[in-house]
């Protein structure tokens, strides 16, 4: 809530990382702005349980016009082992990937090795889910 309360009125660009668990969103969105890291495990058990979010201090160029704070929104990885109730399941993924999709103005699908077929099924369930969301027919 902190974090939230911080950005007041500013307008913010919003950035999320999405994939498989242990593959390093967190290390890589703790690169992406200055002043922002995220807790990184080293074993079976995931850190990052639901979401998590940090800021940027500053506005930051964001167009060839326009600045914005960004947010950065560190999602739990698909698959992952968790401790947590919810966690670790394929509906429990989809929700998460769903907000994730309604939250952001970009999301980024993080992979350490080469994309196998969930990948593809995971990637496939966000671009249907965001075309679903801006279709005329809706």
């Amino acid at each position: 809530m902190k974090v939230l309360e911080e950005i007041g009125d500013d307008e913010i660009a919003v950035i999320c990382i999405i994939g498989p668990a242990r593959s390093g969103k967190s290390y890589l969105l703790s690169k992406l702005v200055d002043g922002v890291s995220f807790e990184v495990g080293q074993g079976v058990i995931s850190k990052t349980t639901g979401i998590w979010i940090g800021c940027s201090q500053g506005k930051k160029k964001i167009g060839e016009n326009q600045k914005a704070r960004i947010l950065l929104l560190d999602a739990e990885g698909a698959g992952a082992v968790s401790t947590e109730d919810g966690g670790g399941n394929v509906d429990w993924d989809a929700r998460l990937y769903s907000l994730c999709c309604l939250l952001s103005s970009v999301i980024i699908y993080n992979s350490n090795k080469v994309p196998e077929s969930v990948d593809l099924e995971r990637l496939q369930f966000v671009a249907n889910f965001s075309r679903s969301l801006f279709s005329p027919d809706n």
